[in-house]
């Protein structure tokens, strides 16, 4: 298993990766680009600081669900708090953390690279956590954000469309992971759930089955 700008080389086949399938989508990409148009240091700054925020969190999320502990970047407090409050309400028993966590999915690990990947759709990729969630085996992925996420959009509501857009681009994350997960192992998860910390407040989103 190796890794490049192509994406994971996984028994000899290079597979792109779920982040980069999700980003060639037209519409995001148009998106960016006005985005970038309107003001571009400032956006390229926003996404390096969310990239390191991201980056900075997540492994404070590792820690603590390997090992009930962690320490947190300060600027990154007001982020850490919401995801923090979930993880300790919620009975995680975890089968990969960006890496594997049981033994017999050590498979999914050569060298300091980890992943999963699906031979019938041809894409590889990363989850947060593939785990038991009180109760339910599930993948998690975890977010920061500027802004809330919206499980629901209409054209009456144009201004929400940037909070439908980040869900549902989290909700195609957990599926594709599900669904790989699923082909190299005996699981059966059909549960997703995304959990949203903003600065002032946090979320809880979940994706059952055929939804």
């Amino acid at each position: 298993m190796t890794v490049s700008y192509s994406g994971f080389e996984c028994n000899g086949r290079v597979l792109p990766t779920v982040t980069q399938i999700l980003s060639s989508d037209g519409k995001y990409l148009t998106r960016k680009k006005a985005a970038g148009l309107r003001n571009s240091k400032e956006n390229v700054k926003r996404s390096r600081d969310g990239r390191e925020r991201g980056l900075s969190i997540h492994r404070s999320m590792n820690n603590y669900i390997l090992h009930g502990e962690t320490d947190i970047e300060p600027q990154y407090l007001d982020y850490w708090g919401g995801i923090y409050e979930w993880l300790r309400l919620l009975d995680i028993k975890p089968y990969f953390a960006e890496k594997p966590v049981l033994p017999e999915l050590s498979f999914m690990q050569q060298g300091e690279m980890s992943c999963v990947w699906s031979d019938r759709y041809r894409y590889a990729g990363v989850p947060d956590l593939v785990g038991n969630v009180a109760g339910v085996d599930a993948v998690v992925e975890f977010k920061t954000s500027s802004h809330p996420y919206t499980k629901n959009y209409s054209r009456d509501q144009f201004h929400k469309y940037h909070e439908w857009h980040s869900f549902s681009q989290a909700a195609l994350q957990c599926v594709a992971y599900g669904q790989a997960f699923n082909e190299l192992t005996d699981f059966s998860i059909r549960t997703g759930i995304i959990i949203v910390a903003t600065p002032t407040e946090s979320q809880f989103i979940t994706i059952e089955g055929d939804e």
